[in-house]
C-alpha cells in the first residue's frame, strides 16, 4: 500500500495536477489494504483446499490402507486380544512339546523293559529286575493313558483356536486350565517312568556285573575239574596200555616158564637121586606159572573194566567244556547247572580213578608174580646149565 502511494503521488506530480493530500489518499490506501489482506486469505485458502484434496498418508507406510472393522479405536481390546491368543498359542505349544518327549521316554523305557527280561531270562531269574520291569511297564502304561488324553484334549483345544474369528477368541478360561492341567499330568509320569526306567538300567548294570563274576568263578571251577578229569582220563589210557603190555610179557614168560618146566621135568624123570628136586621144582615153575595166568586175567579185567570208564567221562566233561567256553566268552552260567554238571563230572572222575587204582593193584600183583617167577626160571636154568 506504501509503494502505491508513492506512485501514485510521482505520477500525479509528473501530470502537472495538483497532488492530492495524505487526507484525500488515506480511505483509497485503507481500501487497497484490506483487497491486498483478502487477495492474500484467499491465496492461503486456495492453498489449504488444495492440500485437503490430496489422500492422507497412511500411517502403515506407503500403499497401505486402513480397513474399518469392529475394532476400530478399541486399542485395548486389540491388545487383549493378542495378549490371549498368545497364551492359548503357548498353552497349545507346551502340551504338544510334552506330549513328544513323554513318548519319546516311553520308547526308551520300551528297551530298557526287553532288556530287563533278557537279561532275568540269560542269568536264570532275577526277583529284582523282575520286580522293577513291572514297575516300568506300569508307569509306561501311565504315561501313554496321560498322553493320550492329552492329545484329545488338544485337538479340541486347537478345533476351537481355528474356529475363532480371531485366534483363540472362542477359547475359555476352563478350556485353558483344562489345557495346562493334563499337561502337567503328562510332565509328572513321564518324569516318574523316565527316573523308573533309569533304576532299571542300573539293577541291569548290577546283575550283569554280578553274573560275570558268578560265571568267572564257575569257569575257573569248570576248569579245575576238567584238568583234573583229563590227568585222570590220561593216567588211565596210560596204565591201560601198561596193563596190554604186561599181559604180552606175562603170555611170554609163561611160555618161557612152561618150556623151562618140561625141561625139568624131563630131568627129574632121569635122575635118581636128585629126583625129588627135579621134581619140587618143576611143582615150583608150574604153581607161578598157575599164579601168573591167575593175574594176568585179573589184570585184564581190570584194564577192561578201567577202559569202559572213560566214555562217560568224556561225556560228563562236555557240559564243563561249554560252561567253560560261555564263561570266557561272558556268558552267564547258572550256579544250578553248574552244580549238576559238576556233581556228574565229579562221580564219572572218581569212576576212573577208582577203576584206575583197582588195575594199578591187579598189575602189581602180575609184576610181582612175575618177578618170582623169572627168578625160579633163572635159578632152574642155571641148575639145568651149570
Amino acid at each position: 500500500a506504501q509503494a502505491i502511494w508513492s506512485i501514485r503521488t510521482s505520477q500525479t506530480k509528473r501530470a502537472g495536477r495538483p497532488a492530492r493530500s495524505h487526507r484525500t489518499m488515506a480511505p483509497r490506501f485503507a481500501r487497497l489494504q484490506l483487497l491486498a489482506i483478502m487477495a492474500g486469505a484467499t491465496s492461503t485458502g486456495a492453498a489449504l483446499l488444495r492440500r485437503g484434496a490430496r489422500e492422507p498418508t497412511s500411517p502403515l507406510g506407503e500403499g497401505s490402507k486402513l480397513i474399518d472393522g469392529p475394532d476400530c479405536g478399541r486399542a485395548k481390546v486389540i491388545v487383549s486380544k493378542y495378549a490371549k491368543a498368545s497364551k492359548v498359542g503357548e498353552l497349545a505349544g507346551r502340551a504338544s512339546g510334552a506330549i513328544t518327549a513323554a513318548m519319546a521316554i516311553v520308547e526308551v523305557a520300551a528297551v530298557d523293559i526287553a532288556k530287563g527280561k533278557d537279561t532275568s531270562k540269560a542269568i536264570g531269574g532275577d526277583a529284582t529286575i523282575d520286580t522293577v520291569v513291572a514297575e516300568v511297564e506300569e508307569a509306561s502304561n501311565a504315561v501313554t493313558t496321560a498322553t493320550g488324553n492329552l492329545q484329545t484334549e488338544l485337538d479340541t483345544f486347537k478345533g476351537k483356536v481355528s474356529g475363532s474369528e480371531f485366534s483363540g477368541a472362542d477359547v475359555q478360561q476352563d478350556d485353558m486350565t483344562k489345557l495346562r492341567k493334563l499337561t502337567d499330568e503328562v510332565h509328572d509320569v513321564a518324569r516318574v517312568l523316565s527316573e523308573k526306567s533309569e533304576r532299571l538300567t542300573e539293577k541291569i548294570a548290577a546283575a550283569i556285573d554280578k553274573s560275570k563274576t558268578l560265571s568267572s568263578e564257575a569257569g575257573k571251577s569248570a576248569s579245575a575239574l576238567i584238568a583234573d578229569a583229563e590227568a585222570t582220563a590220561k593216567a588211565a589210557k596210560d596204565n591201560s596200555q601198561k596193563a596190554a603190555w604186561a599181559e604180552k610179557d606175562a603170555d611170554s614168560l609163561i611160555a618161557e616158564a612152561k618150556s623151562v618146566a618140561t625141561e625139568v621135568q624131563a630131568k627129574a624123570d632121569k635122575a635118581d637121586e636128585q629126583k625129588p628136586v627135579w621134581e619140587a621144582m618143576t611143582s615150583d615153575i608150574d604153581g607161578q606159572v598157575a599164579g601168573v595166568e591167575k593175574l594176568k586175567g585179573e589184570v585184564n579185567t581190570a584194564k577192561v573194566a578201567l577202559d569202559s570208564t572213560l566214555a562217560p567221562l568224556a561225556d560228563a566233561l562236555k557240559p564243563l567244556e561249554t560252561v567253560l567256553q560261555d564263561a570266557n566268552a561272558g556268558k552267564h552260567v547258572t550256579s544250578a547247572t553248574l552244580t549238576e554238571d559238576t556233581l556228574t563230572a565229579k562221580e564219572a572222575r572218581e569212576a576212573t580213578s577208582d577203576a584206575l587204582q583197582a588195575l594199578a593193584d591187579e598189575m602189581e600183583g602180575l609184576d610181582k608174580a612175575m618177578t618170582s617167577l623169572k627168578k625160579a626160571l633163572d635159578e632152574a636154568k642155571t641148575k639145568l646149565h651149570p
